[in-house]
């Protein structure tokens, strides 16, 4: 079998849930500021769905990510380190993280002429919105990526016999291939035997004795 050396996924896991924490701490900050904006600039006071949103995944985000990449650092083979457990919170992450992002987009599609008035605070609104949801479509792309690079792996040693959803990343005995066995009665596959007949051992019947016949009624006397 040939095992894949889980060290470069390792690190793409790392820099993956390092960096989709940065960008969400970022997202934290922009979206609370926005909705302070809102709610005392403003008369009436109010707040954007968008930003609401941005707000709670980011926060959820940084309760997860970095809380994960502790366990598994100081805690070897505990249970939300295992790929099972990662790929659902991750997975539950990215859907999250793409609703973000499409209504952060929308917003700003949708106050593109009111972003050509020269006002301080309606210009800071559309550029916080426009930064909202490019964070948001980076997060979204790290995580779908990782994620899925992740689903595969397993998924292919699952079919080679190596099943590794309740182990952790860095520790996960990978298989991507199997080797190919020979099948009784073939000859292997070596190059250096290609051309060459292979040679069977000659078989004879079992010898039986001679057994000399008794002669019966020659050479004999008749008795009167």
């Amino acid at each position: 079998m040939l095992n894949f050396n889980p060290t470069w996924l390792t690190y793409f896991r790392l820099a993956t849930l390092g960096t989709v924490s940065v960008f969400a701490l970022i997202v934290l900050g922009l979206s609370a500021d926005w909705i302070s904006t809102t709610q005392n600039d403003f008369t009436p006071p109010f707040y954007d769905t968008y930003a609401a949103l941005a707000l709670a995944i980011s926060l959820l985000t940084l309760f997860s990510l970095p809380a994960m990449l502790a366990v598994d650092h100081f805690r070897k083979g505990a249970i939300t380190s295992q790929i099972l457990v990662e790929v659902s919170v991750l997975g539950v992450l990215t859907i999250l993280w793409l609703a973000t992002a499409a209504t952060s987009s929308n917003a700003y599609l949708n106050s593109t002429f009111t972003c050509l008035y020269n006002y301080s605070i309606v210009i800071k609104g559309c550029r916080e919105t426009q930064a909202i949801s490019a964070f948001s479509h980076l997060n979204w792309l790290w995580l779908a990526f990782y994620t899925s690079a992740l689903v595969a792996l397993a998924i292919i040693s699952q079919n080679n016999g190596a099943p590794v959803w309740r182990s952790t990343v860095k520790d996960s005995p990978f298989v991507v291939r199997k080797d190919v066995t020979t099948a009784p009665g073939m000859y292997p596959t070596d190059p250096s035997k290609m051309g060459q007949v292979p040679v069977m051992p000659q078989q004879y019947p079992p010898q039986q004795g001679y057994v000399t016949p008794q002669q019966t009624g020659y050479g004999q006397t008749p008795q009167v």
